[in-house]
């Protein structure tokens, strides 16, 4: 990764999609876990329940983001990123790292749903400060 001007070393970054740290900036995050499964009636009378997949699902919301990388706290990936992806209907590598109890998840993801609300314009430095919440499904 390249060096960013206004990086703050000091800060730890929870989450990358497609390699590219995600801003901290006014993030909340939250995490599920969706078991998809089916009963089935078997001739004894008993019922049984089979595990098809458990997905993951998670769901980051950021208050007051910056349209522009340059204007995020931390200087990572902010809304222009994110709505990029968004755009492209692929899958993509997704890490949650938590450094204060050394532990990594990787996976692959889509993104489920994005939306946006514009909050204020900054006409006089050039960006937009938005509201977002984006959803990412594990494949």
């Amino acid at each position: 990764m390249t060096a960013i001007p206004n990086q703050q070393t000091g800060l730890s970054s929870l989450v990358t999609l497609d390699g590219t740290e995600i801003t901290e900036h006014g993030r909340t995050a939250s995490f599920d876990y969706n078991v998809n499964g089916a009963i089935v009636n078997l001739s004894r009378g008993i019922d049984k329940k089979y595990f098809k997949k458990a997905k993951r699902g998670f769901t980051l919301s950021f208050t007051m983001l910056p349209s522009s990388t340059d204007h995020t706290v931390d200087g990572r990936a902010g809304r222009n990123f994110l709505k990029d992806k968004a755009a492209v209907k692929s899958f993509f590598p997704f890490t949650i790292k938590d450094i204060s109890n050394n532990y990594s998840y990787s996976t692959e993801v889509f993104i489920g749903s994005y939306t946006e609300q514009l909050v204020r314009r900054d006409y006089s430095q050039g960006y937009d400060f938005y509201n977002i919440t984006i959803v990412f499904e594990e494949v």
